[in-house]
């Protein structure tokens, strides 16, 4: 069969080249399912997320041999394009070690700083132990993976496209294989499973260099292996690496955006075993940076005001400084909303009431009135009630205070208690009232109820009601 770059088909020589890149990202994700199978054979949810937490830093190592394998295989075709197979050689070779002590430095670092990247990458107390046990052994592992992943790239550049697609097919083939061995069978766990990946990559590294050895013997001197041909040129290094950072910076950022939702909760798996993730719309805490902008408000004003809004949900006072009553009142008897209603008197103007809402609506509907229906207070009688239930708590400030204070104990919910600290706090600053203020009014009263007998209950935001 002649050289891809021999080709005369183009359709050919393009699928003989994009399959094995095809397969090369996939790849990528065979290894992490591989892991992420046999893990969920144990049923330990804590193994299963740690597993999904060390994906993104496994792509992130992976990512780092795209500078290299990508940026030298770009190079090394372009070479070739040149007929310059002596520099094209050159480049190989400096991809080959400069992957190789890019591994070794990822491995010495990952190591030092184990802790504090398992819980970068999302961990928490109940898997930590698994995340730090699978990213030890991924980066013991980490310059044959580095490596593994960078000669795809440079073996499809200069043609040895099927030796880059073995190579690919058995490591995934010894990952699969191990996995179960150290997991089913030696039941290791996540350090199993990540020593199955790494001795998979090891192996196809192994492959690899085989390979090359091999082409060296055949007078192939585009892949070159000896150290004699390693060379850094600054002028080759630039261009290598400046056409596969933006390569690589994809995975990188996918990686970190990936870590990002799982640190701040944006979403949470729902089930361990199927990793099925849902978006956090309040089941879980959510976390943009912690300690690190200062709060508008407390905590506890932000828990009471979501408790308010809750309580309003039902109630939704509509009132004003000119209409300081309006949907603040309601009928003891039926629950209706108490509205105005306009009176017509013997020889003299409208009057405006207060009568029960069931009026105006059993007129609309030509049904009989209920006798609640009846009953009508003057337009000024809600004031005066209110005044008078506020001076009447304010002369018997001992015995409301107790109560007050017992009710702060023994509150329900943190509203509750609150009211009933606010209104303590408020009989000892504020005094008897001459006349109605609506503004005092919106800090104590929460509604008037309109009883049969036409009489007023003052209900207070504590819980506080009198009968006036």
């Amino acid at each position: 069969m002649p050289s891809v770059f021999e080709e005369k088909n183009s359709s050919k020589a393009i699928m003989r080249v994009g399959l094995p890149a095809m397969l090369g990202q996939l790849t990528t994700l065979i290894y992490n399912l591989a892991d992420t199978f046999f893990v969920s054979l144990t049923r330990e949810p804590a193994m299963i997320a740690a597993v999904t937490l060390c994906a993104p830093i496994l792509l992130i190592i992976m990512s780092i041999a795209c500078v290299f394998g990508m940026g030298g295989s770009s190079v090394i075709a372009r070479l070739l394009g040149e007929d310059k197979k002596e520099e094209s050689g050159t480049t190989m070779n400096f991809c080959v070690y400069a992957m190789a002590i890019a591994g070794i430095a990822v491995l010495a670092l990952g190591l030092a700083f184990l802790q504090p990247l398992a819980k970068i990458s999302g961990a928490d107390a109940d898997n930590i132990a698994y995340t730090c046990d699978y990213l030890k052994w991924i980066f013991l592992g980490a310059p044959f993976i580095m490596m593994a992943n960078g000669f795809v790239h440079l073996f499809r550049s200069v043609g040895l496209i099927k030796e880059g697609t073995i190579g690919l097919v058995l490591g995934n083939a010894i990952n699969m294989v191990l996995d179960y061995v150290f997991i089913a069978i030696f039941r290791w766990g996540t350090g199993g499973a990540a020593l199955a990946t790494s001795l998979g990559f090891a192996c196809a590294t192994v492959y690899y260099m085989f390979c090359m050895i091999c082409e060296g013997r055949k007078g192939n001197q585009l892949v070159p292996l000896t150290p004699k041909r390693f060379s850094l040129d600054g002028a080759m290094i630039r261009n290598v690496v400046s056409i596969g950072i933006p390569g690589a910076l994809i995975t990188v950022l996918m990686s970190v955006s990936n870590m990002g939702d799982c640190l701040f909760q944006k979403t949470f798996n729902i089930d361990p075993i199927t990793h099925k993730a849902i978006p956090n719309k309040g089941q879980l805490p959510q976390y943009y940076l912690e300690d690190c902008i200062p709060a508008i408000v407390s905590k506890e004003v932000w828990t009471l005001a979501q408790l308010e809004i809750q309580r309003r949900q039902t109630w939704k006072p509509m009132s004003s400084a000119e209409l300081p009553f309006k949907n603040r009142i309601v009928c003891g008897t039926c629950g209706s909303g108490v509205v105005q209603y306009y009176a017509k008197r013997k020889g003299s103007a409208l009057e405006t009431m207060w009568r029960c809402g069931s009026w105006r609506n059993g007129k609309a509907k030509g049904e009989s009135l209920p006798r609640c229906a009846e009953v009508k207070i003057p337009l000024d009688a809600p004031e005066k009630a209110f005044v008078r239930a506020w001076n009447l708590v304010v002369s018997k400030k001992l015995q409301y205070s107790a109560a007050l204070r017992r009710r702060t104990k023994n509150a329900e919910d943190a509203l509750s208690c609150y009211r009933a600290k606010e209104m303590l706090r408020l009989l000892d600053e504020v005094g008897k009232l001459v006349a109605f203020d609506y503004h005092f009014s919106l800090k104590v009263l929460d509604h008037i109820e309109l009883m049969s007998d036409g009489k007023l209950a003052v209900v207070f935001l504590s819980g506080v009601r009198l009968t006036i």
